[in-house]
């Protein structure tokens, strides 16, 4: 979630209405990381995801690709975030 063109809102809309099709989808194949996932992760990324935008979740400032990120822990996932999506 870091870097031109992401926004976290709409990767909670996308997420819900995956969670829409739960009853027609076994398997979700990510484009990175270990796959494939079941579709349980999904309502623990629309949580994770809604708590950063609250700002309940404290990140840690680190270097990815040479770029300084939010790095937040929402618990079995980790989600990359721009600095400015601090609240």
């Amino acid at each position: 979630m870091f870097g031109p063109m992401r926004d976290l809102s709409a990767y909670i809309l996308s997420l819900e209405r995956l969670l829409t099709m739960k009853n027609d989808i076994k398997e979700i194949y990510p484009c990175h990381g270990t796959y494939p996932i079941g579709m349980d992760v999904v309502p623990e990324l629309i949580e994770g995801a809604g708590r950063i935008e609250r700002g309940e979740i404290v990140p840690v400032i680190t270097e990815f690709f040479g770029n300084q990120i939010a790095e937040y822990d929402i618990g079995g996932n980790i989600l990359l975030c721009d600095i400015s999506n601090q609240n």
